[in-house]
């Protein structure tokens, strides 16, 4: 997205992450659009798998640490317009093959979502209590997309450890 200043920064020693709430894309205009994120070391990390298409591959981002409570958010994008996309998580590194590429997560849950006008979306949420800690989770989108192999294309895979 676009570069944002003038934001309220601190640094939280106790999960040893950056802090960051709202901002404002206009220099020198104050504002808040009410999202707080976190950047921590080593919350998230990027297992690549992706395939792509005609527009390149679909991109998967996420922010926010797998912990009870926490605000955590997925986002797509460079993924084919106003098309259908799964956003597989699993318990478990599969790398399965499916559809020319590699299927990262165990396919434990399936969550059908479509792509907006603008290749992509974003799915905030809290993170629920009762998972322990330890977990390892999975996430990995496939877009339906005539100009990908077997006309699929899947953005990179992330993975998360609870908290």
């Amino acid at each position: 997205g676009p570069a944002y200043g003038w934001f309220p920064m601190r640094y939280d020693a106790v999960r040893q992450e950056m802090l960051v709430q709202g901002g404002s894309p206009d220099q020198g205009h104050a504002s808040s659009d009410g999202n707080t994120w976190s950047f921590g070391e080593g919350v998230w990390t990027d297992l690549g798998n992706d395939l792509g298409g005609a527009l390149g591959s679909p991109q998967l981002s996420a922010q926010g640490a797998l912990s009870a409570g926490e605000l955590v958010a997925l986002t797509l994008s460079n993924a084919a317009v106003g098309s259908t996309s799964g956003l597989f998580i699993g318990a478990s590194n599969a790398s399965l093959p499916f559809f020319g590429g590699t299927l990262v997560p165990s396919p434990n849950v399936l969550v059908i979502v479509p792509t907006g006008p603008t290749g992509g979306y974003t799915l905030p949420g809290v993170y629920p209590a009762g998972i322990p800690a330890g977990f390892p989770l999975f996430f990995q989108v496939w877009v339906l997309d005539p100009t990908g192999p077997q006309g699929h294309t899947a953005s990179n895979a992330l993975t998360a450890t609870t908290d």
